[in-house]
Formats: C-alpha cells, structure tokens, sequence
C-alpha cells in the first residue's frame, strides 16, 4: 500500500469554499506546488466519465466540484480540496464513482500516497490538513499510514520514509537481477513465468 494519506470530511459553511481556496492558495504558492482551480456549476449533473486512452486514463464530461487541488510535486498524487454541491470533499475520481452509482457521498474518502515523494512534503500535507480542521472542516477525519497525523513527531516520520525508500530500492535490485536473466535460451513459457515473477515483485505480493 505504501505510505499514504486518507481524509473525508464535510465543509462547516458551504459559502467559506472560496475562501479557504484562496487561503489555500497562498500556502501553495509559498511552498511552490502547482494548484488547479476548480469552479463548475453544481447545479448542473454529474457526467463525469472515466475514458481509457494510450496515453494514460482521462475524467471527462460535467464534473461539478468547487475548490482546489494541489500537486506538491511530480513523485505525490494530488491533494484534492474540493467539494461537491453538499459541501462534501471529493476528487474528480469520486465524482466518476457517484455518477456510475458506485458509492454515494457519506462512503467518500480521498486518498494522497506520499509514498514516493519525501517525509517533507507528507508534513506540510498533514500540517495543511490540522489547519482546514481547526478552520474549515471540523469534521475532518484523516486516516496517515506515517502516523504523523497522530504523533506530531518529525524524527518519526522521516524514519519511515528512510525505511520506506531502503525497501524499494532493495526490491528495484532484486527486479534488476530478475531481468538480467537470457531470454534467448527460455521457452515462452519460461520467458511468461519469468514475466509474472517481476510482477509479483512489483506489485509486493
């Protein structure tokens, strides 16, 4: 699963939305992570459709969501502070599963892995996040696999990162090794079990 960062949570005032965007904005900007915008209508119906290309998976179609997400950099998911027409957090992901029926606004819980990005970049989420609590959503409950959510402690949480980073640089070498086998003297179907090993790898199971 990796280290990651779960939260949900309802707007106490809908009418705060563009506040806390703005706000949320300015934090961004002195951290210099891209920000995206969001203000579609609400009042129009959620269309929003996942489609399946070459060159990655793309949401289309009417996504009524107000509020902003943040991409800290190109190793963490982004952050999605952004609310549906009843003030609750979604992503533009939850906004595909509400309109194919998959789950309704009270099951909604948003995800950030940091797994690949940096203990500092996991702080200044959590931080972000005590900050839309103690403010803006007093409802928010957050689910942090680093447990700094919980325990406040930097020493902590860089340690889980060292920890995390040593792991998966031992299991790119094991991977590395796997695929230095000769192909040319394998059977395909010593060739596809080959395959499925460095999957199993990847995938952690």
């Amino acid at each position: 699963m990796g280290i990651k960062i779960d939260y949900r949570g309802k707007i106490d005032r809908i009418k705060d939305v563009d506040q806390l965007s703005g706000e949320i904005s300015e934090y961004a900007a002195i951290l210099n992570w891209d920000i995206r915008q969001w203000n579609e209508n609400w009042d129009l119906p959620n269309s929003a459709i996942l489609k399946k290309g070459i060159d990655g998976d793309e949401i289309s179609g009417h996504i009524p969501i107000r509020g902003i997400s943040l991409t800290p950099d190109t190793n963490c998911d982004p952050l999605f502070l952004t609310f549906c027409k009843d003030g609750t957090l979604v992503s533009t992901i939850n906004m595909v599963m509400m309109a194919d029926k998959e789950t309704a606004s009270d099951d909604i819980w948003l995800s950030t892995q940091t797994h690949f990005s940096s203990a500092e970049i996991h702080i200044a989420i959590i931080k972000l996040l005590r900050f839309l609590k103690n403010k803006y959503i007093s409802n928010l409950d957050v689910r942090d696999s680093g447990s700094y959510w919980e325990n406040d402690n930097d020493e902590e949480i860089k340690e889980v990162f060292k920890t995390s980073k040593k792991l998966l640089k031992a299991k790119s070498d094991r991977m590395k090794l796997l695929l230095k086998d000769d192909f040319k003297n394998k059977t395909p179907e010593e060739i596809a079990d080959l395959i499925e090993k460095v999957l199993r790898n990847k995938s952690g199971s």
